[in-house]
């Protein structure tokens, strides 16, 4: 079982849009999926919750 993909891992800056077009082949994050490009660490938590 994998949970984690560090492959695309990246560091958190306040207020600065990301890129969409990053995701693995296996998982897309729930910001790429509703297109949403500031977004800050409360998304990861909400997903670790998920699992």
């Amino acid at each position: 079982l994998r949970l984690v993909d560090w492959g695309l891992a990246d560091f958190y800056h306040p207020r600065v849009g990301y890129n969409l077009w990053v995701a693995s082949c296996y998982f897309k994050g729930l910001e790429l999926l509703v297109d949403f490009q500031e977004y800050d660490y409360s998304l990861d938590m909400w997903g670790f919750r998920c699992i």
